[in-house]
């Protein structure tokens, strides 16, 4: 398994950090992982963003990828009230022609 990780980057109050991972199941196949902390000032504002992707790729060849992954986004409050947090099913193409 492989986990880069951009460092915590804290600029003029924002602070954002993503953390990415994948592990390889089968010669053609792989688990990823990522998640994202995006922060855009640290002034006591609760705004706040969060996101998570899972993925299973599947590559029948070199060229070509199948993955089926689950996007989860979380957020901050808006107005002082919570904001119930997204999830997203998606099917990704990846097709390379070079």
């Amino acid at each position: 398994m492989q986990v880069p990780i951009l460092c915590n980057f804290k600029y003029k109050g924002l602070i954002r950090v993503s953390a990415f991972a994948y592990a390889p199941i089968f010669k053609q196949s792989k688990l990823v992982f990522r998640y994202d902390y995006f922060e855009p000032n640290t002034k006591g504002i609760d705004d706040v963003r969060g996101s998570a992707l899972a993925a299973y790729v599947y590559s029948p060849n070199q060229n070509f990828q199948i993955s089926p992954n689950l996007l989860i986004e979380s957020y901050g409050k808006v107005g002082g009230q919570s904001v119930a947090p997204s999830v997203w099913a998606r099917l990704t193409f990846n097709w390379s022609i070079l």
